[in-house]
């Protein structure tokens, strides 16, 4: 974490105190459902689903977030693939909107990006 992201992360921890930080919830997308835990150092703990084949992955990453309004977050990540996630998070409606670079395909020229929708449940 660079100097500026340290300066600003207490500020922004302090903003999501009451909405995930420090929560559980499940996320479920079309294609999978995600335990996660968002811990207050700023880690991501996670345990997926898919929900074809019924295979488990898990895993932490650091995330990045940003309050955009009273129930609107923004959540970022890389993993360790190198797929970089962004998701868009409404506490009210309960609707998540996830957008990914595929980190294999991101060389390509036209590259690979994709969105989804799901929803969210916090614990």
């Amino acid at each position: 974490m660079n100097p500026k992201q340290a300066a600003l992360k207490p500020t922004l921890t302090k903003c999501l105190a009451g909405t995930l930080i420090g929560k559980r919830c499940t996320i479920t997308f079309p294609s999978s459902t995600t335990a996660v835990e968002f811990c207050p150092n700023g880690e991501m703990k996670w345990v997926s689903t898919d929900a074809r084949t019924n295979a488990v992955t898990a895993g932490a990453e650091n995330f990045s977030y940003l309050q955009l309004d009273q129930d609107l977050l923004m959540v970022n990540w890389v993993e360790k693939t190198g797929n970089m996630i962004s998701q868009i998070i409404n506490i009210t409606t309960k609707e998540v909107h996830a957008f990914w670079t595929d980190s294999a395909l991101r060389a390509c020229s036209n590259g690979y990006t994709g969105l989804i929708k799901g929803r969210i449940e916090v614990l």
